[in-house]
């Protein structure tokens, strides 16, 4: 694949470390995430496309699974 998602999984665990409380994302969880992105059904992810919308509700609801809260809440 032509893209890493090594940023996307640093700025992750940046979230997940930024709120108190919460475990270190454990290797199968990072594989989990990572291979969700990169599947095909995510239809790419250039920005302004579908697979763009679809990246970002997976990540979306990731975050709302490990309780993160939304900037303004």
């Amino acid at each position: 694949m032509k893209y890493s998602f090594f940023p996307l999984l640093f700025l992750f665990q940046t979230f997940c470390f930024a709120q108190k409380g919460l475990k270190t994302i454990s290797l199968k969880e990072t594989t989990r995430i990572e291979t969700a992105l990169a599947a095909d059904n995510m239809e790419g992810r250039r920005a302004f496309t579908p697979g763009n919308e679809k990246a970002a509700a997976f990540i979306a609801d990731e975050f709302q699974k490990i309780g993160l809260k939304k900037w303004n809440e």
